[in-house]
């Protein structure tokens, strides 16, 4: 498997208490301040992917709504990092 491949991907891990951890990192060809008002504007948000309805500020939760998907299900999230406008780091918990 190629580095491209397996960034795009993702990697797997097990995590101490036997969770497996799915890793991403994505790159766009966008200005980073358009890239990051993307993931972190609620409307805008919206529009790419979901909805986020909760605290927005590290160690905050909510919950995380894919609505693009055929039957949209929010799921639990916590927002781990967040450096503006290069890092956000969210644990997002799937059953």
């Amino acid at each position: 498997m190629t580095d491209t491949a397996r960034s795009r991907r993702g990697t797997v891990t097990t995590t101490p208490d036997g969770r497996q951890r799915l890793e991403f990192e994505r790159s766009w060809p966008d200005p980073v301040e358009d890239v990051w008002s993307a993931l972190t504007e609620p409307d805008r948000l919206a529009r790419w992917i979901g909805t986020f309805d909760g605290d927005r500020r590290p160690g905050g939760t909510g919950t995380f709504t894919m609505t693009h998907e055929d039957q949209p299900v929010g799921e639990p999230m916590t927002i781990e990092v967040c450096e503006p406008p290069n890092r956000l780091v969210v644990a997002w918990v799937q059953e």
